[in-house]
Formats: C-alpha cells, structure tokens, sequence
C-alpha cells in the first residue's frame, strides 16, 4: 500500500488536533506555514517537524489517526420501523496491523467493551466479535481496513414487541366492532382492554426507542476511540513498538 500523504489543509487540521493534545501547544512557529507543495507530506515528516516545534511525535501521530477516523465511512444502517437499531463504520489503514498490535486491539476492545469475546484468525482475516458486536480487520484492494458492525438486540426486541402489541390492540378493536354489529358485547371492558394494550405498546416502543438514543452515540464513541488506536498504530513503523 503507498504511503500515505497529506495535503496543505490535512497538514494544518494534523498540527491543529496535536497542539490541542498537547498541553503546551506549538512552541515555535505556526502550523500553517508548512506545506510541500502538489506532492503532500508523509506522517513521519509531520512528526520530524512536529518534534522541531516541540510537539510529541506520538501526538502527531494520535492526531493524523483522528483525522483519518474522522473521514470513516459508516456502513448501512439496520432500521425497525424507520428507527436506526445499528451502528457501523469502516476506518482505513495505512497498513495491516502485525500479530502483536493485533492482540494489542483486543486487549482494548476487551476493556473498552468489558467482553472476553472471541477472536478468529483466517489467513489475513482478523476478528473480535461479542454476540452482536464484530470488528473485523479485512484485506480491499488498496490495503486493510477495520470493519466495525454493532446491532442493538435489546432496542430491536422492544421496537418489535412494541409493534405486535399495537397490532393486537389493532385486531382486538376490530374485532370488537365486528362482534358489536351482530350482538352486545361489554363496551366498556373493549374499550379499557384496547387501552391498556395501546398504553403497553406506546411504554415499550418509547423504552426502546430511548435506549437508543444513548446507546447509538455511546457505540458510535467506542467505534471512533478503536478506529483511533487502530490507525495510530498502524501509522508507525511496523518494527517499533509504539509509545
């Protein structure tokens, strides 16, 4: 895979994200006045000139990483009813994760989402998955990527339990209609029944619905904070261990 290059605005948005990282900030000089031109500048040049300025490589380093995860691109969305149950993202690699860092991203992905989970190596293939949450590490044809797919079974279950007992309330009032039509029927114990199981529908699917709303930003946090170490340590020389 050829190295990765930055352009001007990519340099300056790099330097931006390191000097906030950095408690002291740029030390010498301004971040804008570095440029080379149509053919862009390699990380390594970054952190050459980052350690002039005073800033950490591993933070030049940290910050391309976030950059790189920033412009991700989420996979298709899983939705019940209209409502996202799903959250993914796709995060390129500057080159395939070693053995060593590989087991390094699991120790994260173990502590980050307090799971053991279970992890599968296929010929270059590599993933973590923990029931309906799967990270993957795949070859494309222009070097690797990190695949990270997460599915809200307990969200789901609620939108779709919410669902069946809005359409049984649905049949029961219908069915009562049709049965006050031909004979008497308890008009007020129909109407207290359909309510109740309305009331129970509209409880579940709100349950459901808010559950989500802090579980997707949540997930979509962890995925940013993976495909951050992942880039990170994929951005350093294969041979050195990263800080």
């Amino acid at each position: 895979m050829a190295e990765r290059r930055y352009d001007d605005d990519e340099v300056r948005d790099i330097f931006d994200r390191a000097s906030r990282l950095d408690d002291e900030g740029l030390r010498h000089g301004s971040s804008g006045a570095v440029s080379r031109g149509d053919t862009g500048m390699s990380l390594a040049e970054l952190q050459q000139i980052g350690s002039e300025a005073g800033i950490d490589p591993a933070l030049v380093a940290r910050a391309a990483a976030q950059l790189e995860v920033g412009a991700a691109s989420e996979l298709p969305v899983i939705r019940q009813f209209g409502v996202p149950v799903s959250v993914g993202r796709v995060v390129d690699l500057p080159r395939r994760l070693t053995e060593s860092e590989w087991d390094r991203l699991v120790v994260r992905l173990r502590d980050l989402f307090h799971a053991r989970g279970k992890v599968v190596r296929e010929g270059s293939l590599r993933s973590w998955a923990n029931g309906n949450l799967q990270i993957l590490m795949e070859p494309t044809a222009a070097g690797y990527r990190l695949r990270m797919r997460s599915l809200s079974q307990n969200g789901r279950g609620k939108l779709v339990g919410g669902g069946a007992l809005a359409a049984a309330g649905t049949v029961l009032g219908a069915f009562g209609g049709v049965v006050g039509t031909v004979g008497s029927i308890d008009v007020a114990g129909l109407v207290l029944s359909v309510g109740v199981v309305g009331a129970a529908a509209l409880a579940l699917v709100g349950s459901g619905i808010a559950g989500l709303r802090r579980w997707i930003p949540l997930r979509d946090s962890q995925f940013r904070q993976i495909g951050e170490f992942a880039v990170e340590m994929a951005s350093t020389d294969a041979t050195k261990e990263l800080p």
